[in-house]
């Protein structure tokens, strides 16, 4: 499943309450006007001729978004219409933020593929009680908290490759048998258990290996290939090469002959040594039908079946290597993981493929990268803040995707709505799941952000096994998961901010419960307009003035200001300008 390209055509479905807030039902995508202007972070420089640059405000937007999946708050939006160049320290601030940290996770899991409900484990022993979805939860962010931890402590982003422990909470621990002191959500460093066992960081790593498992005649080509493809961007099944279909790959010796032909050498003999160095991990595991814990998924004794199924010493790209921890050494030596973190920040941000990201400016980040000792934050600040970045527009590439609109993906509309208006779209799934555990209720989950029951999929995301590329315009699917939401969080800040018993700090909405005088109204829906899509909108703008006539037509229908407030906020809540930016 490809990535969707070309400009954004909105379904018909989404226009209807859209057309009511102001769009004109050209079917043409809100977003960045193309507005030419030379004050963003430098505000003294021009951009160069036929280049279009996003304005301030709309920079910021899409620098709080690329980095945390938030909104920028009104006071930033204030600030940097004051003075374009506020969006440096404001960006240092994103940088600091937790949600930077959740977005690191979210990049790496569309490389890692990680949160697969195919690979979930039956909670056992302190947690036998605990949900399966928040049980599994940490099993599955485990390596990607230690991606986390290496960016947002400034470490050096080899350390993913070469870190001498790996990180746990309560349930992680608990599976594993590692050494924990801490309350159970708290994640600690700590070291794998086994006599002998080996640290690289994610190289050894029991949960990647379990998710990507490989049978003894694959001989762990599919896990060194996803090495090669995550730490250094080079895919060898993007190599095009004519291959004899008559081989029977049921018979390991013909299997061992034939990757030594001509068409097979080429790739058989630097992916091969990569892959003699994963036997000491278990084939496949089906962990459902795991019953005690601690499991351990390091087997050592597999090393016997190496040279049976390969004949291969251990290398990587023609230097021999001892073992994983020096594979992870060579590949954070190697140019290429410098390089390929770049491609993936800048693509993860673009919302672009990885071999889309100009050349020349991966070669320009890369050098401050690795100058920087291979700082992630650094990297990131120097991304959001460039002149590629904030380029609305280029003459001669109007379709070029690095720099069109983009789309909120589903996880961060779900921390983007719950900051901006206090509402997460859950279910109650409490009955459990024979095929994962017949003893656990699977669980309360996000629907934005859920392998499973969630509509993370059908509004562009992953479920990390099938669906394995988001989508990154909106479809019919789409469009309906965005109208259903904003028909839910409506109703849920009506109810919550209209009634009683409401406190002041987590009220969206002002007025009163009966309030029905338009000056008032007026005036409530301008602060909703800059609240929401970061726009100044005077309360008789026509902006608001469309927001106005909606609600007045939906009072004069149902005689009740909460009714209206319903149908005004459904149609705010699917704005182009929230699913955009």
């Amino acid at each position: 499943m490809r990535r969707q390209r070309g400009r954004i055509a909105w379904a018909p479905v989404a226009l209807a309450l859209l057309i009511a807030c102001g769009d004109d039902g050209s079917g043409a995508a809100p977003g960045p006007a193309p507005v030419n202007n030379s004050s963003a972070a430098n505000n003294s420089v021009a951009p160069p001729e036929g280049v279009t640059w996003l304005t301030p405000t709309q920079h910021l937007v899409r620098a709080s978004m690329a980095l945390r999946g938030l909104r920028p708050s009104p006071d930033e939006v204030e600030a940097v219409e004051t003075d374009p160049a506020a969006i440096e320290g404001i960006v240092d601030r994103y940088l600091d933020d937790p949600a930077f940290g959740a977005n690191i996770r979210d990049m790496y899991d569309e490389a890692l593929l990680l949160r697969t409900f195919f690979f979930w484990f039956p909670p056992g022993g302190a947690y036998s009680r605990m949900e399966l979805v928040e049980f599994n939860t940490s099993l599955s962010e485990s390596p990607l908290r230690l991606i986390e931890r290496v960016v947002m402590e400034d470490r050096p982003f080899s350390e993913i490759v070469t870190a001498d422990y790996t990180l746990a909470d309560g349930p992680v621990a608990t599976v594993w048998g590692l050494d924990y002191t801490g309350d159970g959500a708290t994640w600690e460093e700590t070291r794998w258990p086994e006599a002998g066992r080996p640290h690289a960081g994610l190289l050894t790593d029991s949960k990647v290996w379990l998710r990507h498992y490989s049978t003894p005649l694959n001989a762990q080509r599919a896990r060194a290939n996803l090495v090669s493809r995550v730490f250094l961007c080079f895919d060898f099944l993007d190599n095009d090469i004519n291959v004899d279909g008559n081989v029977d790959l049921s018979d390991p010796a013909l299997v061992k002959a034939s990757v030594k032909r001509p068409e097979c050498a080429s790739c058989h003999q630097s992916l091969d040594p990569i892959a003699s160095l994963f036997w000491s991990f278990e084939f496949f595991t089906a962990p459902s039908q795991v019953a005690t814990y601690p499991y351990s998924h390091y087997k050592p004794e597999y090393e016997q079946y190496r040279t049976y199924f390969t004949d291969r010493d251990p290398g990587f790209f023609g230097q021999p290597v001892a073992d994983l921890p020096a594979l992870g050494r060579s590949i954070a030596a190697d140019p290429r993981f410098a390089q390929c973190a770049v491609r993936r920040f800048s693509a993860w941000f673009a919302q672009t493929e990885l071999e889309e990201v100009p050349w020349e400016e991966v070669a320009r980040l890369q050098r401050g990268f690795v100058a920087d000792g291979m700082n992630a934050r650094a990297l990131a600040r120097s991304i959001v803040l460039s002149d590629a970045f904030r380029t609305a527009y280029r003459e001669g590439a109007p379709e070029d995707p690095a720099w069109a609109v983009k789309k909120v993906r589903p996880r961060a509309w779900s921390r983007m709505m719950e900051a901006l208006i206090g509402f997460r779209w859950t279910a109650d799934i409490n009955f459990p799941l024979d095929f994962l555990s017949p003893r656990a209720n699977y669980g309360t989950v996000d629907l934005m952000a859920d392998p499973l029951f969630g509509y993370e999929v059908i509004a562009g995301g992953l479920d990390d096994f099938i669906v394995t590329q988001p989508v990154h315009t909106v479809n019919p699917t789409a469009s309906l998961v965005f109208e259903s939401f904003a028909l839910e969080a409506a109703g849920f800040v009506v109810n919550r901010d209209l009634g009683s018993d409401a406190p002041e700090a987590q009220r969206l909405l002002t007025v009163g419960p009966e309030e029905r005088a338009e000056p008032v109204i007026r005036q409530e829906l301008s602060r909703l307009h800059r609240h929401l899509y970061a726009e100044q909108a005077a309360p008789d703008s026509a902006a608001i003035d469309d927001l106005w006539d909606l609600f007045a037509a939906a009072l004069a229908r149902s005689d009740d200001p909460r009714r209206a407030w319903k149908t005004t906020l459904t149609a705010m809540l699917q704005d182009g300008r929230l699913i955009y930016y």
